[in-house]
């Protein structure tokens, strides 16, 4: 039976793919279950023996009326427009409280991931996020329409210290 309805969900999902607007409804209280175990001996002996199994199971109620398929529309919470000043005191936030010269110490770091850039291959997302985050020039510029601001000048101006090593260098911004 459960080979029957696993090529009936099957033949349900091609269908959907192929764009057809029909779906596959199920008799009512029709159940799909999955059912996998594992039984190994602990020790044996010429009476007999013990056993340690181990079993899983999965049941899914399959749809049985049409109205099952309708989308079901969550609201998402208040979008908050987090801009990457944002961002940066909530990172200095956490330094300080970790004993750390938070402004000083995210300051300095941007300014020598500028003196010497990731390698960007587009393959890794952690090299990406962390571009993204101390790269201030690749803030999004204001916008007439939106509450976005700039990131402040400050980081700017460590990015812009680290790519021309001729300014100082990172060194200004020692604690």
């Amino acid at each position: 039976m459960s080979s029957l309805l696993s090529v009936l969900t099957l033949v349900g999902f091609l269908g959907r793919i192929v764009g057809t607007d029909g779906y596959l409804v199920y008799p009512e209280n029709t159940v799909l279950q999955h059912v996998i175990g594992i039984s190994l001996p602990v020790f044996t002996t010429k009476r007999g023996g013990v056993a340690s199994s181990i079993g899983f199971q999965l049941n899914f109620v399959l749809p049985y009326n049409v109205t099952q398929f309708e989308p079901v529309v969550i609201p998402a919470r208040q979008a908050r427009d987090l801009t990457l000043e944002d961002t940066y005191k909530s990172i200095e936030t956490m330094l300080d409280e970790h004993g750390w010269h938070g402004r000083e110490c995210l300051l300095r770091t941007i300014c020598e991931l500028a003196e010497l850039p990731l390698e960007r291959n587009r393959q890794d997302l952690f090299e990406e996020i962390i571009y993204l985050l101390l790269t201030p020039s690749e803030d999004l510029p204001e916008a007439v329409n939106s509450n976005h601001r700039a990131v402040n000048k400050l980081y700017q101006e460590a990015e812009r210290l680290g790519m021309n090593p001729n300014l100082g260098r990172s060194s200004w911004l020692s604690p």
